[in-house]
Parts: C-alpha cells; structure tokens; sequence
C-alpha cells in the first residue's frame, strides 16, 4: 500500500487527532505527497527528437518526504554508487568521528588514521603506505 492511498484514507482522522500539532510544512508534505504524479500535478509532454512521437509523462511534487520522488532520487544514487564500486570482493565501513575529534583528524589524517587502523603505527595495515 502507498503512502498517498493511506492519506487519502486517513486524512480527516490524522487531521482531527494531530490538529494542533501538524506544523505548515507537514500540510505542505501532506500535499504533495497526494498530488504527486497525479494530473493536479499536471503533465510533461516529451517528444522523440527522431520519430517525434509524444509521451505524457505526470509530473512529480519533488518534495523531499515523498517516497515516490524520492524512491526515484535514491535507485539514481544506488546506480552511481555502483559504478563506483571495485571489480573484486570487499567491504566499507562507515563510522563518525565525535566533533570534538575531527579538526584534529583532519589536520593530522595519516597518523589519525594510522592509530585508529593500526593500532598507533601510523601506516595502514599490509599496505606499506604510512
């Protein structure tokens, strides 16, 4: 089930129960989460450069907490991530710095680095590179 069949559903309830708490900008999502790709969206009209055939394609909202936009936004940045990825077998880890901590990581990013891979050795482990 979509987001916007729930809104729809559910709209006058949600409305009635949060009243005093739904902020302009939820209305504003609310919105456009129920016109997205709809004709109250309104239509782009796209013809083929060579056969000139028409496509009528609905307009998307665009807004940032709709999950067909941003469905579409996402499959875009998983296709160019996977460009990126290397043709043999690895991992990534991703992890925060505490803020306290990232000035000095990044002014000093070899012997950083180094420690926190190495345990204070300052090259990075089987590379030779230090």
């Amino acid at each position: 089930m979509k987001l916007a069949e729930l809104l729809r559903e559910y709209l006058q309830q949600l409305k009635e129960k949060y009243k005093n708490r739904l902020l302009p900008s939820h209305h504003r999502a609310i919105q456009a989460i129920l016109t997205c790709r709809t004709p109250e969206a309104g239509i782009l009209l796209i013809e083929c450069p060579t056969c000139h055939r028409l496509q009528i394609h609905p307009k998307s909202c665009g807004h940032r907490n709709c999950p067909v936009c941003q469905n579409y936004e996402t499959g875009v940045w998983l296709d160019r991530q996977m460009q990126k990825l290397l043709p043999i077998p690895y991992f990534m880890v991703t992890f925060t710095i505490p803020e306290n901590l990232q000035s000095i990581a990044w002014q000093n990013q070899r012997l950083f680095f180094g420690a926190m891979f190495c345990g204070g050795g300052g090259r990075f482990a089987g590379t030779g590179h230090g």
